[in-house]
Order: structure tokens, then sequence, then C-alpha cells
């Protein structure tokens, strides 16, 4: 063998070793992209759920009638629930509130997270007792029902609706259970929508 032959032989077995050894050290990163995708899926994902669903205020007013000296007539409740076209949705909230302060104001109770295509039909107010204050004594206050079903018409959250507004007006009837004073409650409760724009509740 020449000194050319030898030469040229060493250069191939150089470039051979050198591409055996880049092979070797070269890192191999095949879960990256894949890991990519899972991640941008699930956030596409989250964001089309968001995209889907609209927050539902259930809020309360009330133009009551009372007997003469009342100070506060404080309903408490324990529940709000939503009944739609396609299932019911739930609110466990514990509140009081005093329906005196609310003449021609209106107050949040309760919020709810509804998908867009729902359509309320009736909201459950539970109500758990109901006091009135009369010339600084205070009274247990007799409901019929605990559980105040009230109707909602035309309440398409695709249309622009954010609520549906209880407008409750109990009427407060005293009685006498032989000398004692009995107080019986008898709303006359309808609901109604709102969109932002209509009604400014607090």
């Amino acid at each position: 063998m020449n000194t050319k032959s030898l030469l040229a032989f060493l250069i191939v077995g150089l470039i051979v070793l050198g591409s055996v050894v880049a092979f070797l050290f070269t890192p191999v990163l095949v879960k990256s992209p894949s890991s990519s995708s899972t991640s941008t899926s699930v956030s596409t994902s989250s964001t089309s759920t968001r995209a889907f669903m609209s927050s539902f205020a259930v809020a309360l007013t009330d133009p009551p009638s009372v007997p003469a000296g009342t100070s506060a007539l404080f309903l408490n409740y324990s529940r709000v629930e939503l009944i739609t076209n396609s299932s019911s949705y739930v609110a466990n909230v514990n509140g009081s509130v005093n329906l005196l302060s609310l003449v021609n104001v209106s107050k949040i109770i309760a919020t709810f997270s509804l998908p867009k295509y729902e359509n309320v039909n009736q909201i459950r107010l539970f109500v758990s007792s109901v006091t009135i204050e009369i010339n600084g004594s205070k009274y247990f206050v007799f409901v019929p029902s605990s559980v105040l079903k009230i109707p909602v018409a035309n309440v398409s959250l695709v249309n622009g609706t954010v609520g549906a507004l209880i407008d409750l007006r109990p009427h407060v009837v005293v009685t006498y259970a032989g000398q004692s004073l009995r107080f019986i409650l008898t709303p006359v409760v309808f609901a109604m929508p709102f969109t932002a724009k209509e009604v400014n509740v607090s």
C-alpha cells in the first residue's frame, strides 16, 4: 500500500469514526413535541368550556306590606335552586335579608355558572325562618311553606340575560291565638329576567 492509499484510508476511517461518535452523543428529544401538543390541547379545551359558561345571578327586591310600627322584617334563607330545561343547579348559601331595606333596591342572594344554552324555568328559595320587629319587640312569623317556588318566563342566557329578579311582596297578617299575637307571612312572589343594563343590583 503506497502513501496516498494509506492516507485516503485514514481519512475515510476518521470520517466514519466521527459520524459514529456524533450519533452516540447527540441528544434524542422524542417526547417533547408530544408533551407540548397535549398541553396545548388541554388549555384549548379548558378555554372552550369557559366560553360556553355564563354567570347567572338571583336578586331579591321587596315592597312589603307590614303592620304599623314594624322596623324590620328578616327573611332567613338556606338554599337557592334553579330549575332549567335540562337540569337543576343548587347554591347552598345561608343569608338573612331585612326586606324593609329592599324597597326600590335589589340585592343578589346567589350566583350560578350555567351553560349558555340553558333556559331557567323556576327558582326555588328555601326559607329557614322569618322574624319581625314591631315597636322594639321581635316575633317569629309563620310561613305556610318553607320553599317558595317561583316561576320564571323567557329566561334564555343566549339572549343576554344575566339573572332573575325575585319580586317578593309579602303581606304580614296579624292574628290571635287566645291572647297571643301571631304573625303569618303570605307572599305574593314572581320573578323576571334582567340584563346588566336594565337593573342595578348590589
